[in-house]
């Protein structure tokens, strides 16, 4: 019917527009001459107002999380592209699950939060073997072209390849870009780094699916002197470990992926936030702690699944185990569980009161925890005393007995949950910038909670600091993770000791007022990003109106592109 109607107006639109030629070379009265351009013209919005309405993207869902939908599916205004045929909300929408994803979030919690493009989502599925401390899975990426130039390849890492910090193996075994086949290349310098090839470029604000078969291998109680313990089989517990147990895409930035080495020390991670939908399948009685809400749990002949979402993530972590034991309470609104070994079970209730002090403390400091849960969970680690993830951390089990050195460590691994979790940063390039402002949040939560164990910490970094300094071994605090190579003593000196001396400077110069303005802005202004050193170092700038370059340059941090 609509194809009739557009050959008719296109008739009437040829000969009135004869007409008027022919009435203008037989030189009628001007009269006819008006009536023609009159009767054209009609006809011109007649024929404009009968074409296909070119349809805008749809609004977003409204109720309790709307304030996350909006967020994900909005790009800034000044990047905004132009509308198309089929939107890519609509592709978000359906391959994210946005409106499942929200109940990873607590309502209200990101009102006032820049609304970021998203540039991908997982679909995961994860089956553990724990006789051959091996597993499998598959994995569906809803990638994102949020650039504003189209995509020949994509780049995937697979951290557990690195034989320093995991020493394991995640190796893909079959790829699709969509439906076709895709042969992918293995970084011949660095296993962790996967390239696939893309067979047509994906242009600028379009979207595909990569799905990708995979299968790794976990070393059990560390494997080597080098690793930390996050990616580990803890025997006699029968305990997988798993971070960066899947391929993981890189971020894109300043026109390339960014691929920064593992590091012999320090932490490896720079990723973007993103969309998880993970499915567990566990042997039957195993039980897990993992990043997101738990949506359900499901019996099938094989074990049982758990499913999970995550909200907007940074990673997915996950604990399972057969001998795992929780204890939870509750904290300004927030589930807080314990997981251990039934030995540690009963120490759960006073890590859960400390937790529960932070998680208050740093909300009123900075800004609210946007998770619905926190998961703690204590295994046994070697190299650190704790290790931050999306919603959840780990905790080294031999600190416990150690109090002291037990609340600093969960302390200090909240204060992840704003600086990295939700404000990422360049851990490879500019550790300083998550560890070091994590560890001084611990020291001004104790001048609260525990003055004396402030002023302890305090001189103990300060007489470290002097000591490194005066034997040549302090390096400029804004020195990238590899610069130490495996020199852990220095790098924990320099970052975290070195790191608290310079935001206590910070703050002594510019005042507490402004010191916690400055970080609450830097939190709003960089919630779920990957924040650049400048933008905290401006911010501090920007709240007390003043200059603080000599103070920068006398603690060796800069400005610019990590």
């Amino acid at each position: 019917m609509r194809v009739r109607q557009r050959v008719f107006q296109g008739f009437v639109l040829v000969l009135s527009a004869l007409l008027l030629v022919g009435r203008a070379f037989e030189r009628r009265p001007r009269w006819m001459l008006v009536l023609s351009l009159v009767g054209l013209l009609v006809v011109v919005v007649l024929w404009g107002s009968a074409q296909e309405p070119v349809p805008d993207a749809p609004p977003p869902p409204t109720g309790l999380h709307s304030s996350l939908v909006q967020m994900l599916l909005a790009t800034p205004l000044a990047t905004r592209p132009p509308p198309t045929p089929t939107p890519v909300s609509d592709f978000v929408g359906d391959a994210c699950q946005i409106d499942v994803q929200a109940r990873a979030m607590r309502a209200g919690t990101l009102d006032g939060v820049p609304k970021l493009p998203l540039y991908v989502c997982y679909d995961l599925f994860v089956a553990l073997e724990p006789g051959a401390n091996a597993y499998s899975g598959t994995a569906t990426l809803t990638v994102f072209n949020n650039t504003n130039e189209p995509l020949l390849d994509l780049l995937l890492r697979t951290y557990p390849n690195a034989q320093t910090l995991y020493g394991g193996s995640l190796q893909i075994t079959a790829a699709q870009v969509n439906t076709l086949p895709v042969v992918w290349e293995e970084d011949p310098s660095d296993p962790t780094i996967v390239r696939f090839p893309l067979p047509e470029a994906l242009p600028p604000h379009g979207a595909l699916r990569l799905n990708l078969a995979f299968e790794g291998r976990v070393p059990q109680d560390f494997g080597s002197p080098t690793a930390y313990g996050t990616f580990n089989v803890v025997s006699g517990q029968d305990t997988f470990v798993l971070a960066s147990w899947y391929p993981r895409l890189a971020p894109w930035r300043h026109g390339a992926w960014l691929l920064p080495p593992v590091p012999l020390t320090g932490d490896a991670l720079d990723g973007d936030v993103a969309l998880y939908t993970v499915r567990v399948r566990l042997p039957p009685g195993w039980r897990v702690a993992a990043t997101g809400f738990r949506l359900g749990v499901q019996d099938e002949p094989a074990g049982t699944v758990h499913h999970f979402v995550s909200g907007p993530a940074r990673h997915f972590m996950l604990v399972a185990g057969g001998g795992l034991v929780d204890h939870t309470a509750e904290g300004s609104g927030v589930r807080l569980v314990h997981w251990s070994g039934a030995a540690l079970q009963a120490a759960g209730t006073s890590v859960l009161e400390t937790a529960r002090q932070a998680l208050a403390f740093f909300e009123e400091r900075f800004g609210p925890y946007p998770y619905t849960e926190l998961d703690v969970v204590a295994v046994p680690l070697q190299r650190v005393i704790g290790m931050e993830f999306p919603g959840l951390f780990l905790l080294d089990a031999g600190l416990y007995g150690r109090p002291s050195l037990l609340n600093l460590g969960v302390v200090h691994e909240i204060a992840h949950q704003w600086w990295y979790g939700v404000v990422g940063s360049h851990s490879v390039a500019a550790p300083w910038q998550d560890e070091a402002l994590a560890e001084y949040s611990a020291v001004w939560f104790f001048e609260h909670h525990s003055p004396s164990l402030a002023t302890a910490l305090l001189a103990g970094y300060r007489q470290r600091v002097a000591a490194a300094q005066a034997s040549g071994r302090l390096q400029a605090l804004g020195a990238p993770a590899t610069l130490f190579g495996t020199d852990q003593e220095a790098y924990w000196i320099t970052v975290y000791d070195g790191g608290v001396l310079f935001f206590g400077a910070v703050r002594a110069r510019i005042g507490d007022e402004a010191f916690e303005t400055a970080l609450q802005h830097y939190y709003r202004q960089n919630a779920f990003g990957l924040a650049e050193p400048e933008a905290l170092l401006d911010t501090f700038e920007e709240a007390c109106s003043c200059q603080l370059d000599d103070l920068y340059a006398r603690w060796g941090v800069r400005r610019g592109e990590p």
